[in-house]
């Protein structure tokens, strides 16, 4: 019985770390933050100078990457801006004035800026439905401006975009290249439109990305002349 005693007394404060641990590790699991998307921007294997010659031939550029398993890994867009950096910058952070531009926008909130980091809310429409999303832009002044996804109301599993702002070889014109990676949770209107989760991904992107990327090279321009 002394041996019982002794033993069961050893237990108790190793049982107590124990069950620490696993709720520890729970709460670990519980607040496991969003999967990162690590963007691979075509200027890492093209240089300005010919991305430039070929957007002038094409007028933009868009391709998507998969990984083995077909599924997403980016879809990217690209076009020439015929205005600078600096000016295209002012519209791209005009947070609040985007629904006056952006088609499908419907509302979008400044919620709070700390230096560098703007945290936005924006509703968007989509057929049958709408998406509230939660935002935190990264800036990068003139340069570049990384979203990456709070929190969502709607489909949407997971998002992370990229805007970078390209000086091009003349002063009043920019290369303006959008990085984005949509995924929605489920199966939607979009997947059985395309056949699948796979080629659905790429319509969703694709949508979102030549839409953001004509409103804000319309928008500057237009502002422009």
């Amino acid at each position: 019985m002394r041996s019982s005693r002794s033993t069961s007394g050893a237990l108790g404060p190793l049982a107590c770390l124990l069950a620490a641990a696993l709720c520890s590790l729970a709460s670990f699991s519980a607040a496991k933050p969003r999967p990162r998307v690590l963007f691979d921007s075509p200027l890492a294997r093209v240089d300005a100078e010919s991305l430039e010659s070929m957007l002038e031939r094409v007028g933009e550029l868009g391709w998507v990457q998969r990984y083995r398993d077909g599924s997403l890994k980016q879809a990217t867009f690209a076009c020439l801006v015929q205005a600078p950096p600096r000016w295209i910058w002012r519209f791209l952070t005009d947070y609040s004035h985007h629904p006056d531009f952006v088609p499908g926008l419907l509302r979008s909130e400044v919620l709070a800026v700390r230096g560098a980091r703007i945290d936005v809310k924006v509703e968007i429409d989509l057929p049958g439905d709408k998406l509230e999303l939660r935002l935190r832009h990264h800036h990068t002044p003139y340069e570049r401006i990384h979203v990456e996804l709070l929190s969502t109301e709607g489909p949407l599993s997971l998002g992370e975009w990229r805007w970078e702002l390209v000086p091009a070889s003349r002063q009043d014109r920019t290369i303006l290249c959008y990085h984005l990676h949509a995924r929605a949770a489920g199966q939607t209107w979009l997947d059985r439109l395309a056949g699948g989760p796979a080629p659905g991904q790429v319509l969703l992107n694709t949508a979102l990305g030549l839409q953001w990327l004509h409103a804000i090279r319309r928008q500057a321009e237009r502002e422009r002349h």
